[in-house]
């Protein structure tokens, strides 16, 4: 028990002075809203706070440097939706409240060009990926329409073909078809006259099997060189088969020129210094 000993008592003042700190945290996240799906290295950042302290939070895809930052660095993944998360604290120790940025994460084209190959002279189609995106192809001189989904080629030599297929947000994917043109070729047969009842032989040089027509007046029509003898003027037609698919046409005209008769007339008998007129009627 404390008992009053008659001392005067003493009041005493003391002041304390605190500062509040104004913390203005972040509100806006700066970086791209679509990106394209796979897509690497895609920074993110918010304004910068000195001291500050930062915690990033990535959906969707892989925080790959940053994160304690006013920035941070993130490589997307599939899709179709991602999102970028961040709250920021003062050096005080306030904290903002979290702000996020929604990533639309599109798909990259699908293409799946096959290789062909084809005759000399013939087309084929390339198909080349789903219908709404575009579409630009490489050697145009030879396609129906170089930016169509799937153009007719119609090239006379080996040639390879690249397309570039992009959506309108930049996301794109190229592909190669390489279509390959049979360099078989042969030499034909040149055209011929002969008098009627001669005979000449075919030669046509190139390619594995043979079929002529019509086979009138032909020795044989399944090789590459028959003998022809036909009574009238004639055209034949070879189709010549390559090592491949190819087929190859060509045409020999064949004249013949009718048998001419001579007739001097009937034997006369004349006297010498006599004329007589000769000849047949």
């Amino acid at each position: 028990k404390a008992e009053d000993d008659g001392c005067t008592p003493k009041n005493g003042n003391k002041t304390f002075v605190v500062n509040v700190q104004k913390f203005d945290p972040p509100t806006v996240i700066d970086g791209e809203t679509v990106v394209c799906e796979g897509r690497q290295g895609v920074a993110y950042s918010v304004s910068s706070i000195e001291d500050g302290v930062f915690n990033w939070e990535v959906s969707g895809g892989t925080i790959v440097s940053g994160g304690t930052t006013n920035i941070v660095t993130v490589d997307w993944g599939n899709g179709p939706i991602g999102e970028v998360a961040i709250t920021a604290t003062s050096p005080f120790g306030c904290t903002g409240t979290p702000i996020n940025k929604l990533i639309n994460i599109s798909p990259i084209p699908v293409t799946d060009l096959l290789d062909y190959e084809i005759c000399n002279g013939d087309t084929v189609q390339l198909i080349s990926g789903p219908i709404g995106y575009n579409f630009a192809w490489s050697n145009g001189a030879s396609l129906s329409d170089p930016s169509s989904q799937s153009p007719f080629a119609y090239p006379t030599t080996t040639t390879e073909y690249v397309v570039t297929v992009s959506d309108g947000v930049g996301c794109f994917v190229t592909d190669t078809s390489t279509v390959s043109v049979s360099s078989e070729s042969i030499v034909g047969q040149e055209d011929v006259t002969l008098c009627s009842g001669d005979s000449v032989q075919f030669n046509v040089v190139g390619g594995v099997s043979f079929s002529w027509e019509p086979p009138v007046g032909l020795s044989q029509i399944d090789i590459n060189n028959p003998w022809a003898k036909p009574s009238i003027t004639t055209e034949y037609t070879v189709t010549v088969s390559g090592s491949g698919d190819c087929n190859l046409v060509d045409k020999v005209w064949v004249t013949v020129i009718e048998e001419l008769t001579a007739d001097a007339g009937v034997d006369k008998d004349i006297c010498s210094g006599e004329s007589v007129v000769i000849g047949g009627g």
